[in-house]
C-alpha cells in the first residue's frame, strides 16, 4: 500500500513539472502566433501542446483524487480508534 502511495505522490510531482513545461511552451507558441497567425506549423504545435496539457491535467486530477481518498480513509480509521 505504501509503495502505491509513493507512486501516486511521484506521479503528482511529475505531472506538476510537466504542466510547468507545457505552460511555458504554450506561452511561447502563443507569442509567436501573435505575429504570424496563419503559421500552420505553430497552430499544430498549439493543438498538440494543448492536448498534452489536457491529458496531464486529467492525470494530475486522478492521482490527487486517489491520494485524497486514501488520506480520508486513513483519517476515518484513525478517528474510529478513539471511539
Amino acid at each position: 500500500m505504501e509503495r502505491s502511495y509513493e507512486n501516486y505522490v511521484q506521479k503528482v510531482k511529475n505531472a506538476k513539472e510537466t504542466i510547468e513545461v507545457l505552460e511555458n511552451e504554450l506561452y511561447h507558441i502563443r507569442k509567436k502566433l501573435q505575429s504570424n497567425r496563419s503559421n500552420n506549423e505553430l497552430i499544430q504545435e498549439l493543438i498538440t501542446v494543448t492536448l498534452n496539457m489536457s491529458s496531464t491535467v486529467n492525470e494530475l486530477e486522478h492521482c490527487q483524487s486517489v491520494l485524497d481518498k486514501r488520506n480520508n480513509l486513513i483519517h476515518r480509521i484513525n478517528e474510529s480508534k478513539y471511539y
